[in-house]
């Protein structure tokens, strides 16, 4: 079966396959013990939503193309158990691990790695996955078999303009660095203002507050920010590295 052309017609703009052993190894292990490749997916993003001044219309199209991400890995996962392997499909965005030491960021599967070692993209200085005609507006998916697939290239040059610092400099919480570092609790302050951390510090401040001050709380835009957080399942609150990002904003060609 070919799984990348099975990925592509689903609706996949770039797919790939890497061997399990260019990945952590014991957390694919405990997963899937048979595992023996990663089928990795990314789906595109509208250049439109994401340039978009509307907050929401950007996190819609963030749900939207998570949702085709799980929709893809959940066929090619059947598609090959239909033929006689296992597979299981990586959470892409939710559920994930809350447990002690991972505290929610930390997926299973490190899935920009899986997709650098698939030749679905390469690194770009924001830490994300370029991929041609998207650049860094996608979102990644990935299928653990134990399918004997034959890897895909890696790609051996980067998408990111060797001159261009523009996702560097316009990054609000001056979380990116060179060299493709991160700084990821600068970037969480930005990206998930509404997440676990801020209901945290919003539980911590409102039980720690005068009767008054508490209704005030809950009647502030805050509170109704961590309502809608939690009711659509979306708590990304910056993309400004993925809408600044100049590679794969040219136009598309036909299909």
């Amino acid at each position: 079966m070919k799984v990348i052309g099975l990925g592509i017609r689903l609706g996949a703009v770039s797919a790939g396959i890497a061997s399990v052993e260019r990945l952590d190894y014991q957390s694919v292990v405990d997963i899937l013990p048979s595992a023996r490749t990663c089928v990795v997916v990314a789906c595109g993003h509208s250049h439109a939503a994401l340039k978009s001044r509307n907050l929401q219309v950007k996190q819609n199209d963030t749900l939207a193309t998570y949702e085709t991400v799980r929709a893809i890995c959940k066929q090619i996962a059947t598609a090959l158990e239909n033929t006689g392997f296992e597979a299981v499909a990586i959470p892409a965005f939710l559920p994930i691990d809350m447990s002690e030491g991972k505290f929610g960021l930390v997926g299973p599967v490190d899935l920009r790695r899986a997709a650098a070692e698939a030749g679905v993209g390469s690194y770009g200085k924001s830490g994300l996955i370029l991929v041609a005609g998207y650049g860094p507006r996608v979102r990644l998916g990935a299928v653990l078999t134990s399918a004997p697939l034959n890897p895909t290239k890696k790609k051996s040059k980067s998408l990111c303009p060797p001159g261009c610092d523009i996702c560097i400099s316009g990054c609000p919480g001056k979380a990116l660095h060179s060299g493709g570092q991160v700084d990821k609790r600068a970037c969480g302050k930005e990206i998930f203002k509404f997440g676990l951390r801020g209901m945290m510090r919003f539980l911590g401040e409102i039980s720690g507050s005068p009767e008054s001050k508490r209704i005030e709380m809950i009647k502030s835009y805050e509170f109704r920010e961590l309502w809608q957080t939690l009711v659509a399942g979306s708590y990304y609150y910056c993309f400004e590295c993925q809408a600044l990002c100049p590679v794969g904003k040219a136009k598309r060609p036909r299909k």
